[in-house]
């Protein structure tokens, strides 16, 4: 049996490539205007959170879609997987809950919502930071947390982008995007800092975005028991 494969036409509205009468999956546009929907798809942007949620009396805390962004980022970073496979894994997972480690519990239902039951502490300490997330088209595709430090240096935590996203350039962007931010914040903060793993090429990857390490103290420990290399950035 022949297969026939038919070719989605280019708009000439927007030149992508969609039919007609359908919306284009990427600018929005439907019919003979284009319709500007904010950054295209192929575009690093980026979205602040401060606050990550609240008490909500008997049904405990509830959180802010960008805080639940932020946590499945970390989580995702830090184990080196993207959200395609783990969407995928939600979606065929008869028991609707997966353990996902440090005291944070996912839990997919059937209407497909996510809870998070984070620490006090942790909680805590995340509403005193501001959170970016870099997106491309609706994607969370990076993470950056900032929280107050000493000496009006500004503290970075949990840096990181999505493996399949990584070499592209959006280290530097997020550091500018956070600059702009703290800037926006308190315009006397002086600097970053922040504990690099001792690993050389994460080393050099802050070494060329502008950090370097502390002349003194540099080498010290995490609350994970890994060892770290303070460093610094000087506005």
């Amino acid at each position: 049996m022949e297969i026939v494969t038919q070719e989605v036409p280019l708009c000439q509205v927007c030149n992508h490539n969609h039919h007609p009468t359908q919306k284009c999956p990427i600018c929005g546009h439907l019919g003979g205007v284009k319709v500007h929907r904010g950054p295209a798809s192929s575009t690093l942007h980026f979205k602040t959170t401060r606050y990550p949620g609240k008490l909500t009396g008997r049904k405990g805390r509830t959180f802010t879609k960008n805080y639940i962004i932020v946590k499945m980022l970390r989580y995702k970073i830090k184990n080196n997987i993207d959200f395609s496979s783990c969407n995928k894994k939600h979606r065929h997972d008869n028991n609707n809950n997966v353990q996902t480690g440090n005291n944070n519990n996912v839990q997919t239902g059937n209407n497909n919502r996510i809870k998070y039951d984070v620490s006090q502490e942790e909680e805590q300490k995340d509403q005193q930071g501001i959170h970016i997330i870099g997106l491309i088209g609706s994607a969370p595709v990076t993470v950056l947390s900032m929280f107050p430090a000493d000496q009006g240096y500004v503290l970075l935590e949990n840096v990181g982008i999505l493996p399949s996203h990584q070499r592209k350039g959006y280290s530097k962007k997020m550091i500018e995007q956070a600059i702009k931010a703290v800037k926006k914040v308190n315009p006397n903060t002086v600097g970053f800092m922040l504990d690099c793993p001792a690993k050389r090429d994460i080393f050099e990857i802050f070494k060329r975005l502008g950090f370097h390490p502390l002349a003194e103290g540099a080498q010290r420990f995490n609350s994970n028991n890994e060892q770290v290399c303070r460093m610094v950035m000087n506005f």
